[in-house]
């Protein structure tokens, strides 16, 4: 008894099975002097699949495909010796107005070290009389084709691997660059899909409270379920992450589309790995192979890899969100504190931001820009907290000496910021929110476009609110002074287009308050 090698389209590259198949095709022709001829390959499912023919109509190939899987093929995988049969009469409607297809054939094991990797078919129009000289020059030849396929087969098997590897290693590569979990599910997936290769794919995140699998990312069928949550324990999504290891599943049933927790992944098989960093399950990945490949099980230890590499990167992804919150946390703190210090401007930064964006609006800065000017207003004064309170609340003028400490929060409030890597383009903002236009400001004496956009917009939205606010050594004034003021020193302190922008933002405000 043989057994059977499938050699599906499961390699990522058949450059050299390609070519052997084309060569041994033509020789196949001439060695058996046959009118038409074909060579199957057969796959792991137990059918066969043409992998090169000529002289073959489309549908005649397909019934002779069929008539090999169901007569013949059993036979030639048990006993490994050529069948040769004769047909009275027979007609396949191949275009030729419907004359005989053939009166003769062979079909020749291609068998190498007792396994069946292929099956070569030669057809005659005449009846073939096989003499022993035939049988051992076709042996022969026979011999020959199977080693060469069977090393092609390998050499593409051995470059597929390398292939892989490479996207693997590339694919690791990649995911060091990024930190949002979410980016890298729909990395992983793509790499994953054009590896494999796979027609549909889905990666499943574990919330942080561990009751729901999100669909994070999807290509092909099941793009519909994208964002949607599947239930703790129900499906085969949560069976997979508890159990911990790699599960197939056969085809779904055409016409019955099935709902998400019974996994419509495609149409072929869906191979389904867990996600996992050590003993941490963070989500699931699966992917569907095509419509005819019957079995995954060559894909498991690639699945097993690439969700290892997933895994690997998501956790350290979740890991840094975790800091950069208890970062971000720490900081907001900081500045909340700042600002229960002083009575008299505990809301001065929550007042600024929604000033400071509408004019960053109006000034057509992008959403990232505005984001960041936000952030600025209400972490602006964040480097106070290094100011002591007799300097911070003194009711008089402050000294030489305390005016240098007052001078130093730009920068205090940088390093602070600085910390919080999501805030590392406001800590810029913050440093620079005390420059001046014309280079008469602090810490850097910037002057002009120099000075970032979002600095100059927090100047003069700070110079406003401290105008208009009171503080413990002066009454606060009104909206009309405010304006004046701000216009008196456009091209000196501010940037006259920033004035102008904030006024027409605040121009409602009833110039007598």
């Amino acid at each position: 008894m043989l057994v059977i090698i499938p050699s599906e389209q499961n390699v990522h590259s058949r450059k050299w099975s390609s070519l052997a198949l084309e060569r041994a095709g033509h020789d196949l022709l001439l060695t058996s002097r046959s009118d038409r001829a074909a060579i199957w390959i057969p796959t792991s499912g137990g059918t066969s699949e043409v992998a090169w023919s000529k002289g073959f109509a489309a549908d005649a190939l397909s019934s002779e495909t069929r008539t090999l899987d169901r007569d013949h093929l059993p036979r030639l995988s048990l006993e490994g010796i050529p069948i040769t049969f004769e047909v009275a009469s027979r007609r396949h409607g191949n275009g030729h107005n419907g004359s005989p297809s053939y009166r003769s054939a062979a079909l020749w094991p291609l068998t190498f070290e007792g396994s069946l990797i292929g099956v070569a078919g030669c057809y005659f129009r005449r009846p073939r009389r096989w003499g022993d000289s035939d049988l051992k020059r076709m042996a022969a030849f026979i011999q020959q084709t199977a080693g060469a396929l069977h090393h092609a087969q390998r050499r593409d098997a051995d470059v597929s691997r390398q292939e892989r590897m490479a996207g693997l290693f590339d694919l690791a590569g990649a995911l060091n660059q990024i930190e949002d979990p979410e980016a890298m599910a729909t990395v992983v997936l793509d790499s994953a899909m054009d590896l494999l290769p796979a027609e549909s794919g889905a990666v499943f995140l574990l919330d942080r409270h561990q009751t729901f699998l999100r669909v994070a990312s999807a290509r092909g069928a099941p793009e519909q379920w994208l964002g949607q949550l599947l239930p703790r324990q129900e499906g085969l999504p949560w069976r997979c992450l508890i159990a911990g290891r790699v599960y197939l599943t056969q085809a779904a049933h055409l016409g019955q589309p099935p709902a998400l927790e019974e996994v419509p992944i495609g149409q072929g098989v869906a191979v389904w790995a867990p996600i996992r960093a050590g003993a941490h399950a963070l989500g699931v990945m699966a992917l569907g192979l095509s419509e005819n490949k019957k079995s995954g099980e060559d894909v498991r230890p690639f699945m097993e890899r690439i969700s290892q590499i997933a895994g690997n990167a998501l956790r350290r992804g979740l890991l840094m969100q975790v800091l950069q919150q208890a970062q971000l946390e720490t900081v907001l703190a900081l500045a909340n504190a700042v600002n229960a210090r002083d009575e008299y401007t505990g809301d001065h930064s929550k007042r600024l931001a929604p000033l400071a964006e509408a004019t960053a609006r109006r000034l057509g800065c992008s959403s990232d820009e505005l984001e960041d000017i936000r952030w600025g207003a209400l972490l602006h004064d964040i480097g106070k907290i290094a100011v002591p309170d007799p300097i911070l609340l003194k009711p008089g003028p402050l000294t030489a000496a305390e005016w240098e400490i007052v001078r130093r929060h730009p920068e205090q409030g940088e390093a602070i910021v600085r910390t919080v890597d999501a805030l590392r383009r406001t800590a810029s903002l913050i440093r620079h929110h005390q420059e001046r236009f014309d280079g008469k400001g602090y810490p850097d004496a910037l002057d002009g476009d120099r000075i970032p956009l979002g600095a100059r917009i927090l100047a003069v939205v700070d110079a406003y609110s401290a105008i208009r606010d009171r503080r413990p050594y002066k009454d606060p004034r009104s909206h009309h002074e405010a304006v004046e003021e701000l216009r008196r020193c456009k091209g000196s302190q501010f940037d006259p287009l920033v004035v102008e922008t904030f006024l027409s933002v605040v121009e409602a405000v009833p110039a007598g308050a």
